[in-house]
């Protein structure tokens, strides 16, 4: 199965007549595949500034950094 580029989470794709033969013997069903698509759940500091950069190149607004993650990169001198 070739997964397009853009699919989204709970895509359900269908493969005509390469599901379960039918009862009589003239042939065969569809198959459906359901896709999961798995998002990280926590980020390193490089792979956030690539998330970040390629949203601005998608055209998507980054909400400014909060009063916190300033506080702690300034104290710390991490983001994450």
């Amino acid at each position: 199965i070739h997964v397009h580029p853009g699919t989204q989470p709970n895509h359900v794709a269908k493969i005509r007549g390469k599901g379960v033969p039918w009862v009589d013997g003239s042939g065969r069903g569809d198959h459906f595949v359901h896709l999961t698509v798995l998002i990280p759940k926590s980020l390193d500091g490089r792979q956030r500034e690539l998330l970040e950069e390629y949203s601005k190149l998608q055209g998507e607004v980054i909400p400014p950094a909060s009063v916190f993650r300033k506080a702690k990169k300034f104290f710390t001198g991490t983001e994450n």
